[in-house]
């Protein structure tokens, strides 16, 4: 995506977030942002090994002058498919990490229905 947002000159800047591990940071180090989590932060500035090293584990990175050609399985039209494929992967983190921030997102839900009935029964003060 980043590439293709370079080649057509696009302002666009693909941001990588909720790395949940220094395997994920190091794979996507090159992309145009990133947040990364104090506790991979940390585990990556103590990391001995050599900067090449990991530079060649990056999907970012160029050879060339291009960025390696990738076999991505491809989910176009195919919802289920990229479902079972997000769950089953990284030992299902990413699955636990969705239901967590849709526990999170309904929790503030129910608060803020009861802030509402409660100031709606007030007399809206």
């Amino acid at each position: 995506m980043q590439e293709h947002y370079e080649q057509h000159s696009k302002s666009t800047q693909v941001k990588v977030a909720g790395l949940l591990t220094v395997d994920q940071a190091i794979r996507l180090a090159g992309a145009q942002t990133m947040t990364i989590a104090p506790v991979v932060l940390q585990e990556l500035s103590q990391s001995q090994d050599e900067e090449a090293s990991l530079a060649s584990k990056s999907l970012y990175r160029k050879e060339d002058g291009k960025p390696p050609k990738q076999d991505l399985a491809s989910y176009t039209n195919d919802e289920v498919g990229w479902r079972e494929a997000f769950i089953k992967s990284d030992n299902e983190k990413g699955a636990v990490k969705t239901k967590q921030a849709i526990d999170i997102f309904s929790d503030y839900q129910v608060q803020a229905e009861k802030l509402m009935r409660d100031h709606i029964g007030q007399g809206g003060k």
